[in-house]
Formats: C-alpha cells, sequence, structure tokens
C-alpha cells in the first residue's frame, strides 16, 4: 500500500484563490463555507487567499498575472501537506500543468465562479 494516504488521517485541502480574503465577497464568501463544510465533515482545510502572498503587495496590477505563479510555486514547495488542491480556476492554470507534469503534485480541482452560484435561484 505504499503510496496511498493512510485511511486513519483526516484528508487535508487547500483551497486557494488570488482574491481577497473577504467573508462577504463572492469567491471569499465561497471560500469560507467550503472550508467550514469540509472542517465539520472532519476535514483538514487551510486557505489561501492573495494576501498570503506577501512579496507581491507592490506589484499592482501585475499581482493578476503573477499572483497564480506564486501560488502554484509555493503549491509545489508544500505539496506534501495536502492530498487535493481546490483552485479557483483563473489561477489554477499553472498549478494543474505542473501537476499535469510531475505526479508527486496532489490531484487539483478547479473551481469556477459559476459553480459558487449551483442551486441558487
Amino acid at each position: 500500500m505504499t503510496g496511498l494516504r493512510d485511511p486513519r488521517r483526516a484528508t487535508r485541502v487547500l483551497l486557494a484563490s488570488w482574491v481577497a480574503d473577504d467573508r462577504f465577497t463572492g469567491m471569499g464568501r465561497w471560500t469560507h463555507e467550503v472550508a467550514a463544510a469540509l472542517r465539520a465533515d472532519g476535514r483538514e482545510v487551510e486557505t489561501w487567499f492573495a494576501g498570503h502572498f506577501p512579496s507581491l503587495r507592490g506589484a499592482g496590477r501585475l499581482s493578476v498575472l503573477l499572483g497564480p505563479i506564486a501560488l502554484a510555486a509555493r503549491a509545489v514547495r508544500e505539496r506534501r501537506r495536502f492530498d487535493v488542491l481546490v483552485v479557483h480556476e483563473p489561477s489554477a492554470f499553472w498549478i494543474a500543468l505542473l501537476a499535469r507534469l510531475s505526479a508527486r503534485i496532489p490531484p487539483v480541482i478547479a473551481i469556477s465562479g459559476t459553480c459558487m452560484n449551483a442551486g441558487k435561484t
């Protein structure tokens, strides 16, 4: 069973998006709600938002382009800490590409903003 996750250990989930850590806006609210639901189900959850990358604070509008690359680089560095990466789709390209090129990156799930409204009228 080498390489398989120990079923006695909680699934470790990363929720990442290049938006502000704001519980009152679309993606920020969605991230916090999903994190709470996963934690209530016994999962270990960590969230990464744009503010978790202080080196890019001075990049201005370039942070929209550089942020997803920084997020991907950090995900690669910290890949052993997570069983699955759930990434907001504008930031998911670089992580998904790296996952495709390396089997050592956990599975990547790209979440689209349109999914956030599923089931709402």
